[in-house]
């Protein structure tokens, strides 16, 4: 599928507005999220999804076998800990998911607009010296192509008032 091949959708409103309510309710419901900085996480303890197995058969030796633990250990809250671990890994993964799709979606849309953007670019450079107030904005639009671009650049072009 190429760039104006794909069909035409919009985001209106109420959906929209949902969509953000939803996501701010999942924050909400979930009051456990923290956030952490970078040097946080780094002190805590490493294990992404391969470790869920490793996790089970852990809790199993757990439940079978309670005498050889220390007395200290606290197997209730390991079988919570075990237990969220569990419930946070699907939501994850589903949110991963729906990222995808929307990072997919969001790509596509972004090479349509980028395809219109070019012919109304173009259709502005062929008309600039014949429509009044093109040329000034052939010369802002013109700026998205030099050489070196760097994203501060573009920000401050595309921030800066047509004449």
């Amino acid at each position: 599928m190429t760039p104006q091949d794909i069909p035409t959708a919009t985001f209106d409103a109420p959906t929209k507005a949902q969509f953000h309510k939803k996501l701010v309710d999942i924050k909400h419901n979930l009051r456990l999220l923290l956030t952490l900085n970078t040097k946080e996480i780094k002190v805590l303890f490493q294990a992404d999804q391969e470790f869920s197995q490793f996790f089970d058969k852990t809790l199993a030796v757990a439940q079978q076998h309670p005498n050889i633990l220390p007395e200290f250990f606290d197997q209730d809250k390991f079988k919570q800990d075990h237990q969220l671990f569990k419930e946070l890994s699907a939501v994850v993964s589903q949110l991963s998911q729906n990222t995808a799709t929307l990072q997919s979606n969001l790509s596509l849309v972004r090479g349509d607009t980028l395809a219109g953007a070019l012919e109304i670019y173009t259709a502005v450079k062929a008309h600039r010296h014949h429509v009044p107030g093109l040329n000034a904005v052939a010369d802002e639009l013109a700026r998205f192509f030099k050489k070196v671009r760097s994203k501060s650049a573009m920000r401050e072009a595309f921030n800066k008032p047509s004449k």
